[in-house]
């Protein structure tokens, strides 16, 4: 079983394109990528990671703000690939 930032990791991975906090939880989930059995806001667990990958300039991940403030991630290599008009 992966830790949950190999799972963020992967997903955005999967993805190949920008994803919001909830985006990514649903797909962990979907592919069973980490278990959520001892934490009860799952969601805000991701959203705090997901942070943290920003706030400690892990140049892997990066994020844009889209409408209503929602941050997406994406992986920094998938990044010209990304169409950032649509968020």
């Amino acid at each position: 079983m992966m830790t949950i930032k190999e799972a963020m990791l992967q997903v955005l991975d999967d993805l190949k394109n920008k994803a919001n906090s909830t985006e990514i939880y649903e797909h962990i989930i979907k592919q069973n990528y980490y278990s959520f059995d001892k934490g009860k806001t799952p969601k805000s667990t991701i959203s705090a990671q997901l942070g943290d990958f920003i706030r400690k300039n892990d140049s892997r991940v990066k994020r844009i703000k889209g409408k209503g403030g929602v941050f997406y991630y994406y992986l920094s290599k998938y990044e010209q690939d990304i169409d950032f008009d649509n968020n």
